[in-house]
C-alpha cells in the first residue's frame, strides 16, 4: 500500500463526491475537511485513510453517516462506507460483499448512496 501521504486521485475524489451527495448531519463540514486532507491507500480494494492537520468537527449523528453500494461486473455488491468518528473523516472503506477482489472499480461511479438514520441511544 501507499507509504506516503498524497492528494486524492481524480477517481477517488469522484467517489467521495458521490458519497457526499447524500444529505446527512455534518456533511458540509466533512466535505471541507476531506478537501484539505491527505490520504493513504490502506488495502487492495482502494480503501483510504484520511489525514488532516486542521479540521473542524462535524456534528454527525453516527460514525458512518453515509454508505454507497454498487454491483461489480460479476454481480457481487461493493460497499463504500465513510467513517467519521468524533465528526472527523478518518476512512473511506471499500469492500466486496464476498471478500473477493474487485473486478471493476469504475462501477462505483454509478453507486447508490444512502444516508443512514441517527444511531439509537444505548
Amino acid at each position: 500500500m501507499d507509504q506516503e501521504l498524497r492528494s486524492l486521485s481524480d477517481f477517488e475524489r469522484e467517489v467521495v463526491n458521490i458519497l457526499l451527495i447524500a444529505d446527512f448531519p455534518g456533511r458540509d463540514v466533512i466535505r471541507k475537511c476531506i478537501e484539505i486532507s491527505r490520504v493513504k491507500t490502506i488495502d487492495e480494494h482502494g480503501s483510504l485513510k484520511f489525514y488532516a492537520s486542521e479540521c473542524a468537527r462535524a456534528e454527525t449523528s453516527r460514525n458512518v453517516p453515509v454508505e454507497g453500494r454498487a454491483i461489480d461486473i460479476d454481480g457481487v455488491p461493493i460497499y463504500v462506507l465513510l467513517h467519521t468518528p468524533y465528526g472527523i473523516p478518518s476512512e473511506m472503506e471499500v469492500y466486496k460483499a464476498d471478500g473477493s477482489a474487485i473486478l471493476d472499480l469504475n462501477v462505483l461511479k454509478g453507486m447508490e448512496v444512502y444516508s443512514l438514520p441517527p444511531e439509537s441511544p444505548r
